[in-house]
């Protein structure tokens, strides 16, 4: 009977055990869970933030406490106190200054019409002594803009032949013909003007050719896009490849780099669907120690790190990046990291979805690094040497707190939350975030390229696709010039005019060194085309 009691308990026993074990990994999975819950609860909350939300990269006030001021102003007024709101505050009297010379130098780079507004002929006869009035002065009324539509006109280009009348008849006619110049486009109405127009009006101010073609039916010039397309396409082979690539020699000469890369899609790659992501990618020389500003854009069926490697072969120096990974297959360059990724990184995380334990660690974060960016603006008009001493005096213990704070703080939130992905970002590259103290060239974020590449991304929501690897090729060659001349502060539209009028009728294969008064930055084109 004993034996049997002891049975029974020891199977009792062991059943509970199973169940404390059960229990336990119910708990352990209900936790998991709740983590992964949150985890999507913040995914959705950062896609609605991306998709609806402010896109700024300015962060909210930060109190002194640390915290995120999460209320508005209209808020913060109700919460002073009623002594403070009928307070009566006296201004001091005084007159306001005109603002004066605003208006002429918005003014100053149209042409001018006059238009002078005279009195009827009878009103000119005095009316004491019945002489003829004479002019006075001119009163200036109003000044006004005046919009005058585009238009096209037809040209048509002759060659002239002239012929030696006085000559023999019966010696050989001497004849001499006018030599008319090359056409950017053989067997094409393409003006250059037409041309530029064209890429200058897709590639600058985002109009889809499909848009550009409806204009043009509308000034009396019936055209289709494809027409367009192998215009932007021929002209992008023929004149501006050569450049680009002369700016390709340019931009391997220098120092310090940034490089990005975005998405594209492409529908007519070979072996590869028209749903499939082809990748457009951006390299730019550093707002500090360069010797000409270059922007080029290069398009690549995939984002493997071998493209920026491919391209970048033979440049030593300083490489400024996001923390994709793929920019460590480019050898002997020294990567800096993006403090600007990393504040994201903090800010991603709804403040409504974090305790307050994680929502100070956010503000905390932001703190950090905004205090950063705060010295960079102090130092920006400083030489390299002193940007860098200024830079290890100010900011390095700066960096060093933060990264000592990181460490002991990561472990307070899930790996896999929002915060914890700021905390491992900021950890897995800290040697790159740190690379910039090594060179007062450097820069802190890579914001440069990003600005760089925003153009691209703002067409691309309005002509959504290229065609064909040979659309996407001369889209990049085109956003390569373009916005080299923007950022080189020279009109787009003068520039394009001028290349498809000169280049056409000037021996740069045979010397091409010829190409070098032809860049953005050359002081012929300075002159010419601002």
């Amino acid at each position: 009977m004993t034996a049997l009691i002891g049975e029974e308990a020891d199977k009792l026993l062991k059943d509970l055990q199973e169940k404390d074990t059960e229990i336990a990994q119910s708990k352990a999975e209900i936790a998991q869970l709740k983590e992964h819950a949150s985890y999507l609860e913040q995914q959705l909350a950062y896609f609605k933030q991306q998709l609806y939300g402010h896109k700024s990269e300015k962060t909210r006030t930060i109190m002194d406490d640390g915290q995120i001021n999460l209320f508005n102003e209209a808020e913060t007024e109700t919460t002073i106190p009623e002594k403070e709101k009928s307070a009566t505050i006296t201004v001091k009297e005084h007159k306001r200054k005109k603002q004066v010379g605003q208006l002429e130098e918005k003014l100053k780079e149209l042409p001018v019409e006059e238009i002078v507004h005279e009195p009827e002929e009878k009103d000119l006869v005095c009316p004491k002594c019945g002489s003829r009035m004479q002019p006075l002065a001119k009163v200036l009324v109003r000044q006004e803009v005046r919009h005058i539509p585009a238009r096209l006109i037809l040209v048509k280009h002759y060659r002239q032949s002239y012929k030696c009348l006085e000559c023999p008849k019966d010696a050989p006619a001497q004849i001499v013909t006018g030599t008319a110049p090359n056409p950017p486009l053989a067997h094409s109405y393409a003006s250059p003007s037409l041309l530029a127009e064209v890429l200058t009006q897709k590639y600058s101010y985002a109009l889809p050719l499909y848009r550009q073609a409806k204009q043009l039916a509308e000034l009396g010039l019936p055209m289709d896009t494809t027409t367009l397309a192998n215009w932007v396409i021929k002209a992008s082979q023929d004149w501006l490849e050569p450049l680009v690539e002369l700016m390709h020699k340019h931009l391997l000469a220098e120092h310090y780099l940034h490089a990005d890369e975005t998405s594209v899609q492409v529908l007519q790659e070979k072996k590869r669907s028209g749903k499939s992501v082809s990748w457009m990618w951006c390299f730019a020389t550093g707002s500090f120690g360069t010797s000409c500003a270059i922007r080029i854009f290069r398009y690549g069926p995939g984002r493997a790190g071998r493209n920026a490697r491919d391209y970048l072969d033979g440049f030593s120096g300083y490489l400024h990046t996001d923390g994709y990974s793929g920019y460590n297959r480019v050898t002997g360059v020294t990567r800096c990291s993006c403090w600007a990724h990393v504040r994201r990184y903090f800010k991603a995380a709804d403040p409504k979805l974090l305790t307050e334990g994680e929502n100070l660690l956010s503000a905390q974060g932001i703190q950090q690094i905004n205090k950063l960016f705060e010295i960079e603006k102090e130092l920006a008009e400083l030489s390299a040497a002193e940007r860098k001493s200024q830079r290890l005096a100010k900011e390095k213990p700066l960096l060093e707190a933060f990264f000592a704070w990181a460490e002991e703080n990561m472990g307070k939130v899930p790996a896999k939350s929002s915060l914890g992905k700021a905390f491992g970002y900021a950890r897995s590259n800290r040697k790159f975030l740190e690379n910039y103290l090594q060179d007062g060239n450097c820069n802190i974020s890579n914001n440069l390229i990003e600005n760089s590449i925003r153009p691209f991304t703002v067409g691309r929501k309005n002509w959504l696709f290229s065609t064909s690897p040979r659309g996407a090729d001369a889209s990049s060659t085109a956003y390569s010039i373009i916005e080299t001349c923007k950022v080189n502060d020279i009109n787009p539209y003068k520039y394009l005019v001028y290349i498809f009028t000169m280049l056409p009728n000037t021996p740069f294969l045979r010397k091409p060194e010829l190409l070098e008064d032809f860049l953005p930055w050359s002081k012929q084109i300075q002159e010419l085309c601002r």
